[in-house]
């Protein structure tokens, strides 16, 4: 098992704090959104110890070493690493939005 770095996008940053918005603000579940906020962030600090154990994307994005992971049954993070190691997150969307279809 290795150990890499993780690095969150902007894209994907952008995700969580519109996620966030939503369930504190529109959903007006603050608890909700601390509680996804926290699981979120133990998951993707996990990534840099079990890159290597999760399942590729279906193609075409597997073929471009496209990972993703689901968890708390609506939310999906897309991940890659590149030659250097460094798990980069890109997406992380709400919903099951597939990252794909949005710009």
């Amino acid at each position: 098992m290795a150990d890499y770095n993780v690095m969150i996008e902007r894209t994907a940053q952008r995700d969580i704090d519109s996620i966030l918005a939503y369930l504190s603000g529109y959903m007006r579940d603050s608890f909700g959104a601390r509680m996804l906020f926290l699981s979120l962030y133990s998951i993707l600090g996990r990534l840099a110890f079990n890159f290597d154990e999760l399942p590729y994307c279906a193609e075409p994005f597997g073929a471009l070493g496209i990972k993703s992971l689901s968890f708390n049954g609506n939310v999906n993070v897309y991940f890659m690493r590149d030659a250097k190691g460094i798990i980069h997150i890109f997406r992380v969307l709400y919903m099951r939005r597939e990252w794909e279809d949005l710009s």
